[in-house]
């Protein structure tokens, strides 16, 4: 009001406010609940509990998220926030002291002995060191490693550690000390095992081994050599941990943990404030140092599972206001592993230091720029060389290497020496990325079944070809199952690979099969992974046009790569693995057309997804077990995952309702064919444009309790439910194959805090509820309803066929004028008699032209145009009935017009879209 009144109104100043509104309040809430004013679950409360009144109850505020630091934004849609707004004051005003804005702080900060700056702080002192940590990286640009000091006067000025922020107060002076010891990484020492040890070799008699060597590297005797990791501290022995082990803390940390613990059982009181910054920095450094023994990319899963494991070992420190009670951890453990590398990349370590801005080219030198970081399952992706050695040393081994292949039964020499060079030849592939053809040359012992292996398990520790070929064989009978409910011309093809290969059912060409069955089920060719040819010189002609295929003359098969022959003499299953093996041992890419063939992976469940899928079932048994709605008719349903993917759900949507075979039936309710049923999809959340709105929260009575009710017999019988309960609860249901241990019964779905089980909001759930039944709605409407003529449509309630409206030009508007002559221009073209020309001069012409003045005049009397006789009384006709009934126009009869009853008045358009009697003759 005050800028229109001053004359300086802006339009569209309102809709810019609306962006920072969320932002401004997401700010202070962060200030004030690090100020300990209140918490965020008390802020919650208050939201929750307010007594809203009139508007302010359809526009009521979201609960503020757990992440809306990070977010920067309190949530929520315009209209909710201009609540939140006005009634913040009320909720939580009497919380916040009066003199908050006198707290702005400055702080002395000596970051060298020549180097003393000034650190601003508008909110004032921070409540943790941590947060003031990270201001002073941000404000001076520091990325090494650093503690803080600060100086005490009560003890002659010395500087002492910073360990609360309570210690420091406006103009004192912090110190930055920067950290330059070598952090302390213990690795256990413990033997590889194989899951599948009991799988026996495959016989060498058609591998082109040297010697029987290649046994070794499929028997269950494939351990890796504890040479390896033999004064290597840098090299890893094991993989991620199915159950990450807490490490202990110092002697201090452990003692207030176990009183912590204690108060808790006692008290129910969580370790907060000035007790938890004390143990803070040991137990996020304890704990990125034992992440690091094992990765030092870990995923935010792996972060979430860490944190999960620190509060399920000391319950104390979980965080009430927090949806899972450790959210917070889960970033303080990303933000001190940021740190932690920082210091190991600052001591040169590999690994890291390859992604420091002095490797990268001036184009890339970003900090996000073409990160090199090692695959999923890589455990020793760029390792340092071992101790003692130095690249100089590695590479007069490497050379020596060259001579010792060309010598026969030297193969645990070469083995030694391939083990020894393994981080040389890391560091050559990750740095250098060198040609195919070129790397075999400097490194030809690693081109042979049994290296690729070895190499293959020095990365990952799992051993290559005993642990595919076991688990391709474990699997075969289900893949083939499963390609065969592929339906079209994938189906059509599937079914021809298996009668093509399963003839003699042996144990080769069932894996053949499996695999080229899965690579069409996915939607991916064939032709793209392997390439038959007819003879050895068509395959030789070709070989230079190969960039990655396991080509194929006779029943040999060949790894190609880059227009080279990588490994020769295996069969096509085992040639599938080894190219595993040699893409890993490269640090190649995957074909981008094969994406699915050699990407795919379980995803992360969508529990908020499955919440939705299960409301719409739930909404299908409620509308079944009415009799108002839809009675004698029972609804059906299937349920399809679209793995994210908009483009599935488009495509399968499309195929659920032309009649095609569906992938998935969730249950015999669909048992009947598609044509003899009404199609009808409910789409995902992603399965429409995206559209900042805002979406009321919802109660929808049962819904809760039909989540709950599920039994882990019921979870096996969908294979959606048997994914969320396995992963929910860690655990395998009796019958499926997944899990690391199997579910004994004592798991309690009403003890879970996911998406899946949180029932306070139900905004976009109760969206697919009124989908659900809206779906219901109109097929129970339509069991009685006809369908109105094509030139006519129902009215509002659906109880008349109305006229659609005819809208005409005039010649007030130029463009009409235009279109008009081009009409008489064309009509005149087309006409090939001068009866139809003269028609087209003498009478529709002048129709033309003279009845918009007429239809423009308020007269109620007929008004008559200037037409031949014959035409005359039809054009008044026309025109007379408007503002009349359609009783008092005899032409207009009830039988002629159905839709025409006597005390209805008719339209403009209406009555001359119905006048049938102008004839053109």
């Amino acid at each position: 009001m005050i800028l229109e009144e001053e004359g300086l109104y802006v339009p569209t100043l309102g809709r810019r406010v609306k962006g920072i509104v969320p932002l401004e309040m997401a700010l202070c809430l962060k200030v004030f609940i690090q100020s300990k004013y209140f918490t965020l679950e008390e802020l919650n409360r208050s939201i929750k509990e307010f007594p809203y009144k009139w508007s302010d109850k359809a526009d009521a505020p979201q609960l503020v998220p757990v992440n809306f630091a990070a977010r920067k934004s309190v949530g929520g849609n315009g209209h909710e926030n201009w609540t939140l707004l006005r009634l913040l004051p009320l909720m939580v005003g009497s919380k916040i002291p009066e003199d908050l804005m006198s707290d702005p702080a400055q702080l002395r900060v000596v970051l060298a002995d020549h180097d003393v700056r000034k650190l601003l702080l508008p909110f004032g002192i921070p409540v943790t060191v941590d947060e003031l940590h990270s201001i002073i990286c941000d404000t001076f640009g520091i990325t090494g490693n650093f503690t803080l000091h600060y100086k005490d006067a009560e003890f002659g000025s010395e500087y002492f550690s910073l360990y609360s922020t309570t210690d420091i107060k406006d103009k004192d002076t912090i110190k930055v000390v920067y950290i330059l010891d070598p952090p302390t990484v213990t690795l256990s020492l413990t033997d590889v095992t194989d899951n599948y040890a009991s799988i026996q070799d495959q016989s060498c008699e058609d591998q082109s081994c040297e010697d029987q060597s290649c046994v070794s590297s499929v028997s269950s005797n494939d351990t890796l050599p504890v040479s390896s990791f033999e004064n290597s501290p840098g090299q890893r022995s094991q993989r991620w941990p199915t159950e990450f082990i807490i490490p202990r803390f110092s002697a201090s940390t452990e003692i207030k943990l176990q009183v912590a613990n204690e108060n808790l059982t006692k008290n129910g009181t969580f370790l907060s404030g000035k007790d938890l910054i004390q143990v803070l920095p040991d137990i996020l450094g304890k704990l990125s140092e034992a992440i690091y023994e094992y990765s030092a990319y870990p995923s935010s899963l792996q972060f979430s599972q860490v944190a999960e494991a620190l509060i399920q070992k000391h319950p104390c420190l979980k965080e009430p206001g927090s949806f899972n009670g450790c959210y917070g951890w889960t970033q303080r453990l990303k933000y001190k592993m940021n740190n932690f590398r920082s210091k190991l990349r600052f001591l040169g370590c590999p690994e890291l230091d390859v992604n420091s801005l002095k490797r990268k080219p001036a184009h890339e030198q970003t900090p996000a720029k073409n990160v090199k970081k090692p695959r999923k399952a890589e455990v020793n992706y760029l390792p340092p060389h071992t101790q003692g050695e130095t690249s100089t040393s590695l590479e007069t081994e490497r050379v020596e290497l060259l001579s010792d292949v060309m010598k026969t039964g030297n193969n645990k020499v070469i083995a030694e020496k391939m083990v020894k060079t393994f981080s040389l030849r890391r560091q050559e592939i990750i740095n250098e990325a060198p040609a195919v053809s070129h790397f075999m040359k400097r490194w030809p012992a690693l081109f042979n079944v049994k290296q690729i292996n070895e190499e293959f398990k020095r990365l990952t520790t799992v051993s290559l070809e005993s642990t595919f070929l076991a688990k391709l064989d474990k699997c075969t009978q289900k893949l083939l199952s499963l390609a065969q409910s592929k339906g079209g011309a994938a189906g059509l093809k599937i079914r021809h690979i298996m009668d093509k290969l399963l003839v003699n059912n042996t144990a080769d060409g069932r894996r053949e099969a499996a695999i080229r069955c899965l690579v069409v089920y996915l939607g991916e060719k064939e032709d793209d992974l392997f390439k038959e040819y007819n003879d050895t010189h068509d395959f030789e002609e070709n070989l230079k046009m190969e960039m990655m295929k396991i080509c194929i003359v006779g029943n040999r098969a060949t790894i190609v790569v880059e227009g080279t022959k990588v490994l020769e003499g295996s069969d096509l299953a085992r040639s599938c693995a080894l190219l595993m093996g040699v893409i890993y041992a490269l640090n190649l890419s995957y074909p981008k057309q094969l994406k699915f063939t050699f990407e795919s992976r379980a995803p992360t469940p969508d529990n908020r997804g499955l919440r939705f899928a299960r409301a719409m079932e739930f909404t299908i048994h409620e509308i079944n077990n009415r009799t108002d709605l839809l009675p004698g008719i029972v609804l059906g349903y299937e349920i399809h995952d679209s793995c994210g993917a908009v483009p599935m759900a488009v495509k399968v949507a499309f195929q659920f309702a032309n009649g095609m075979e569906p992938f998935y039936n969730d249950t015999d309710s669909c048992s009947k064919s598609a044509a003899a049923a009404v199609p009808a999809v409910v789409g995902d959340s992603t399965s429409t444009p995206t559209m900042r709105f805002g979406i009321p929260r919802s109660v929808i009575p049962g819904l809760r309790e039909f989540l709950l009710d599920l039994s882990p017999e019921q979870a096996l019988k969908s294979p959606l439910l048997t994914e969320f309960w396995e992963s929910s609860f860690s655990c395998s249901l009796k019958g499926s194959s997944g899990g690391a241990r199997e579910c004994d019964g004592s798991e309690d779905i009403r003890a879970l805090q996911n998406p899946y089980t949180d029932t306070s909001q139900l905004r976009a759930t109760n969206l697919v509820y009124k989908a659900t039944y809206a779906i219901a709605h109109a097929i129970h409407d339509s069991l009685n309803c006809i369908r109105c003529p094509s030139d006519f449509w129902p009215n509002t309630q659906q109880d008349i066929c109305l006229p659609k409206p005819v809208e005409f030009l005039s010649w007030e508007d130029g463009l009409s004028i235009i279109l008009t002559a081009f009409s008489i221009s064309g009509a005149f073209l087309a006409m090939q008699s001068i009866h139809y020309l003269k028609f087209l001069l003498l009478y529709l012409l002048p129709w033309v032209v003279q009845p918009w003045i007429c239809l423009h005049s308020q007269s109620p009397q007929p008004h008559t145009l200037s037409l031949p006789n014959h035409s005359a009384s039809s054009a008044a006709l026309v025109l007379s009935c408007l503002g009349e009934s359609c009783a008092s126009i005899p032409a207009l009869t009830h039988k002629s017009y159905p839709h025409c009853t006597p005390d209805r008045t008719l339209t403009k358009d209406q009555c001359i879209l119905m006048d049938k009697s102008f004839r053109l003759d």
